[in-house]
């Protein structure tokens, strides 16, 4: 998997097809295996690799509340205690040796 960004777009080569996404539409990315699940308001992209490899590609709006997800924090609807309700209606929890870094990245 390559990811390249440009301005607000992001581009996800895999080997069978290429993922043309906007960063902004991004809610989150889930880690499973060696699977990216790349969740937006409407669908939901798979690619191989690691949140590691686009992590750094994303910018700062894009977080680590767990070491399996990746949160795009403009879309977090609302949090209670360490769950998340993205825009997108799923609910992610925050682990608990990341809560308070994440609140702090939340509140900024």
């Amino acid at each position: 998997m390559s990811v390249e960004v440009k301005d607000s777009l992001v581009m996800i080569n895999t080997k069978k097809r290429k993922y043309l996404l906007d960063r902004d539409e991004i809610c989150y990315i889930e880690s499973v295996g060696k699977r990216l699940f790349i969740y937006t308001m409407d669908e939901c992209c798979i690619a191989y690799g690691s949140l590691c490899d686009i992590e750094d590609k994303l910018g700062p709006l894009f977080t680590r509340c767990h070491r399996s997800y990746l949160v795009n924090l403009n879309h977090i609807a609302y949090t209670n205690g360490r769950s998340l309700y993205m825009d997108n209606k799923d609910v992610i929890l925050v682990a608990r040796d990341k809560l308070k870094d994440f609140l702090v990245c939340l509140s900024v």
